[in-house]
């Protein structure tokens, strides 16, 4: 297992070779990471409705998830 692999399965999420190339990822909790067109991430966090931009996907989802939980919860 790859360390950027480790990172997804600490999330909860089984990790594809392709996940990245993705342009809308549903998490659980019902909030979307988003591709932007500056090639960015974006997501609503999980206890607001506003929308905060990353350039690593690993930090969106994080932020769309509840803290403490994985996303397969």
């Amino acid at each position: 297992m790859t360390d950027r692999e480790r990172q997804f399965a600490e999330l909860g999420i089984e990790y594809s070779e392709w996940i990245e190339l993705s342009e809308v990822i549903v998490l659980e909790s019902g909030r979307e990471v988003r591709k932007t067109k500056k090639n960015t991430w974006e997501v609503q966090p999980w206890n607001d409705n506003y929308w905060l931009e990353f350039e690593d996907i690993i930090d969106a989802i994080k932020a769309g998830i509840r803290p403490n939980e994985s996303v397969t919860n």
